[in-house]
């Protein structure tokens, strides 16, 4: 499973906070929350964002059948944080 924590401001990520039972190094996630911030709240400028970080080799994520899933928790957590802002 994957969940992510987010803080949004003026519509965009201000900060993101991924976890679950997978592993992803640390210089990934430190990547990938820094390549987020300030993102658009949008599916797929996070999609891209994440594959961006995830295509780099020393970046290492195991254990997620499909990497979507990690977009869609953000997205999902980004919306829901946007609508109690």
């Amino acid at each position: 499973f994957v969940y992510a924590g987010v803080r949004v401001a003026d519509g965009a990520l201000q900060q993101v906070q991924v976890g679950g039972d997978y592993f992803q190094s640390r210089a990934g996630q430190a990547a990938v929350q820094g390549q987020l911030r300030g993102c658009a709240i949008d599916g797929t400028l996070i999609g891209r964002a994440i594959n961006d970080v995830y295509r780099d080799p020393r970046h290492v994520i195991e254990g997620l059948r499909h990497m979507d899933s990690l977009r869609a928790v953000i997205l999902s957590a980004a919306e829901q944080a946007s609508a109690h802002a």
